[in-house]
């Protein structure tokens, strides 16, 4: 769910966005979503406590920070030539932020002995891999229609969801 609106935020704001970045998004989150589970897995009940008490302020963090950098850059009008590109590094980043809640997921894995990781974690990521891209294919259509007001609505989605992840985490919501 988070990976997916994000994804519709990023095609929002990247109307000019190439397809190779739609693909590079979704592989990104699809591979983040499929691999926290298993390093959760692996942690085990050992540091669930301190995953746990420090994933929301992260993804506050980053999603409220990249959400604000993009409500900071569409209070211009820029030419449509200056518009950037979304970076490797911020998708990267935004795949990390909204895949950490499926790392707990993966600590709940270590408690049940029939789990079976590999099915589990190649399911995740081709879910999340196909919506995501479905989410920023979407999102990059209607972002040409909308132009800098689709690149706002995109930064307040990104705030609320690290907002939303925080409360949810830290107020039990």
């Amino acid at each position: 769910m988070d990976a997916f609106a994000v994804s519709v935020t990023n095609g929002l704001s990247g109307s000019r966005m190439p397809r190779w970045m739609l693909l590079f998004m979704a592989a990104v989150f699809g591979t983040a979503q499929g691999m926290m589970p298993a390093l959760g897995f692996l942690l085990g009940q050992r540091f669930a406590a301190q995953i746990a008490s420090v994933d929301h302020y992260l993804a506050l963090v980053i999603l409220g920070g990249i959400g604000l950098k993009m409500l900071l850059d569409a209070r211009h009008e820029p030419d449509v030539s200056e518009v950037p590109v979304l970076s490797c590094r911020t998708i990267l980043l935004q795949g990390i932020a909204t895949s950490l809640d499926a790392m707990a997921a993966g600590l709940s894995f270590s408690a049940m002995p029939d789990v079976r990781m590999l099915p589990a974690c190649l399911t995740i990521a081709g879910i999340t891999a196909a919506m995501s891209f479905l989410g920023a294919w979407g999102g990059r259509r209607l972002g040409r229609l909308c132009g800098r007001y689709a690149q706002c609505a995109g930064g307040l989605v990104l705030m609320l969801l690290g907002l939303w992840i925080f409360c949810r985490d830290l107020l039990g919501v």
